[in-house]
């Protein structure tokens, strides 16, 4: 990967936050993309101090029941959170997976492409609702 599109991609803090040999852990590249789609969907919009911009309405969502009404709001949230947050991303698909064993959770996952990279990746982010079975 060369230098200019490297810091195109970025550094920062890995989130979640850790420590490696007694420093923050830092994220570099396609791995702080990550870090920032799983900080905006971990994260309520206004929860941050001076950062109140930051964040995903999926929360909301946490006593719903999983049906299609559930999948089109997520999805709506979703997209349109890392549209506004995360400019290094497009192309935003989403696909969610449910399992009768565990009725109140919904792995969703997120396709993207990486600007000016040709690079497609994905993440998995686990929700849990308290609000039924899924259809």
């Amino acid at each position: 990967m060369s230098d200019q599109l490297f810091q195109y991609l970025g550094k920062g803090w890995a989130y979640p936050f850790c420590f490696e040999n007694g420093n923050i852990a830092k994220a570099e590249g396609l791995d702080s993309i990550k870090s920032s789609i799983y900080l905006i969907l971990d994260t309520k919009p206004g929860e941050i101090f001076m950062m109140p911009h930051i964040g995903c309405r999926l929360w909301e969502l946490v006593f719903m029941q999983i049906d299609e009404v559930f999948f089109a709001l997520a999805e709506e949230y979703i997209v349109t959170a890392l549209y506004e947050q995360e400019p290094r991303i497009t192309n935003i698909r989403v696909q969610f997976v449910t399992m009768d064993e565990e009725p109140n959770r919904v792995d969703i996952v997120i396709y993207f492409d990486v600007i000016r990279t040709g690079v497609s990746d994905s993440i998995v982010y686990t929700f849990y609702t308290q609000g039924g079975e899924a259809a």
